[in-house]
């Protein structure tokens, strides 16, 4: 078994247990907490995803392209220590605005999860050293132990009647445990003064990819705000359960993009070997993420009926819907890589803008007159505009003609089927059924024959 296998069923395994968790921990969750208690963690989830952003700068993507050019331990232990102490300055504004405006209902759970990113802060790090030295195992050992272990403490306090607050106090407490044993450890020797040249070569590099990563949250949040602006937090919660099932599998496309992600970086532009695992990578999560999309499509109804209280009706709908934006989705990685290759981050910047802009336009504009369906819509479209223009980026790598019709094809062809669904008939699972086919033939072809770069002509 080769090293990309053993990555990649490192990182898929990794990458399944948290959507996996999430979908077997909903159902109890549900019934527990109610769509409210529901809603609030939608909603306070959805607004820490702007502290997670604000918190790290993009000064990963510097990590990345510098990881193989500068002396790994003064690269690590500047930037480091740089996110720290920046890190604590965000969090004593946030809870300074949380004192100011935010509601009783909300703020503890809000200061509870901002604590909990904070403390992630010294592992985000060290968790992408284990990536890029294509050290899959650890990586996973690492994230699996905090991903069950939080998850069964957040449960142990929400049965114990801690409410939505149970799942932040499980957050907090074994991010920081794992924070102080495993990142600490690693990074004690190198710690102390930065290296203020790479600082800002990574703040100069990193801000502009911070408002694309600010921009594509915006696209998350702001369904979920425009919706509860208009309906009661019941109501978002039954949206909220509706896209996690529909959006939560997009983590595996997470774990394609984390087994080729050292190897792009360590490519140069434009040569053959860039081509062929650029080409492969693309290829293999738009077939995977169009596969799981056919699957939610025809089955997460029985799944809604089978798992959630009745009080949870439509979020079946949401779900078949926002499936088919995990497929544009699985592009934006890959290709927002390639821009950082390629020094093309304001294109980034303004097409995520744009996207959001538009995201926003059509929630505020649509959603008091058709409701919750027209968030999971508008989801849908902000993600299939960012990879339209996006795909102008990868005209010169050859061979990916095909791949290109593909990433936009399929997931317009979920999203149309997704939402005429019942009114379809028989058509929609023969519709479903081809891209199944299409999408499995592909990854046939990758994984038996091996043919990873552009077709050979016969």
């Amino acid at each position: 078994m080769n090293q990309k296998t053993i990555n990649f069923l490192a990182y898929s395994g990794a990458s399944a247990l948290h959507p996996a968790l999430s979908l077997l921990l909903l159902p109890v969750m549900a019934r527990y907490l109610g769509p409210s208690q529901m809603g609030l963690i939608a909603y306070v989830d959805s607004t820490v995803l702007f502290v997670a952003v604000l918190s790290i700068l993009g000064v990963p993507h510097y990590y990345f392209r510098s990881f193989h050019e500068i002396d790994r331990a003064r690269l690590l232990g500047s930037l480091q220590t740089f996110l720290i102490g920046y890190n604590l300055v965000v969090l004593v504004v946030f809870a300074g605005l949380l004192l100011v405006f935010a509601s009783p209902y909300s703020r503890n759970s809000l200061l509870l999860a901002a604590v909990a990113t904070f403390m992630n802060t010294v592992l985000v790090l060290p968790l992408r050293e284990l990536r890029m030295q294509e050290r899959a195992v650890s990586f996973g050992l690492v994230t699996v132990v905090v991903a069950i272990t939080q998850s069964l403490v957040g449960l142990a306090f929400i049965i114990g009647g801690f409410g939505a607050e149970g799942k932040y106090w499980g957050q907090v407490l074994v991010t920081s445990t794992v924070a102080c044993t495993f990142g600490i450890a690693r990074l004690r020797k190198i710690l102390g003064p930065a290296d203020w040249r790479i600082v800002r070569e990574a703040v100069r590099l990193g801000v502009p990819l911070m408002f694309s990563g600010l921009a594509m949250i915006a696209i998350s949040l702001s369904d979920r705000i425009v919706l509860k602006l208009h309906l009661p937090y019941a109501a978002v919660g039954v949206y909220s359960v509706g896209y996690t099932l529909g959006f939560s599998l997009s983590l595996i496309s997470a774990a394609l993009y984390s087994t080729f992600e050292s190897r792009l970086y360590r490519h140069h532009l434009e040569t053959e070997a860039f081509n062929r695992e650029f080409r492969q990578a693309w290829l293999m999560a738009i077939s995977l993420m169009t596969l799981i999309s056919c699957v939610v499509i025809v089955g997460v109804e029985p799944l809604v009926i089978l798992l959630l209280p009745k009080s949870f009706d439509g979020a079946e709908k949401i779900a078949r819907i926002v499936s088919a934006a995990t497929i544009f989705n699985a592009v934006v990685p890959l290709t927002t890589l390639l821009a950082i290759k390629k020094r093309a981050q304001r294109m980034v910047v303004v097409v995520s803008t744009l996207a959001a802009t538009t995201n926003l336009a059509l929630n505020l504009v649509l959603i008091p007159l058709y409701g919750s369906v027209v968030a999971a819509l508008s989801t849908v479209a902000a993600y299939g505009l960012i990879v339209v223009f996006h795909l102008r980026l990868t005209h010169d790598i050859p061979g990916t003609r095909d791949v290109r019709v593909f990433s936009v094809a399929a997931p317009a062809l979920c999203g149309v089927v997704a939402i005429w669904w019942e009114e379809l008939a028989r058509l929609g699972p023969l519709v479903v059924g081809a891209l199944a086919i299409t999408a499995s033939i592909n990854l046939y072809r990758l994984y038996s024959r091996g043919r990873v770069g552009p077709p050979q002509p016969s």
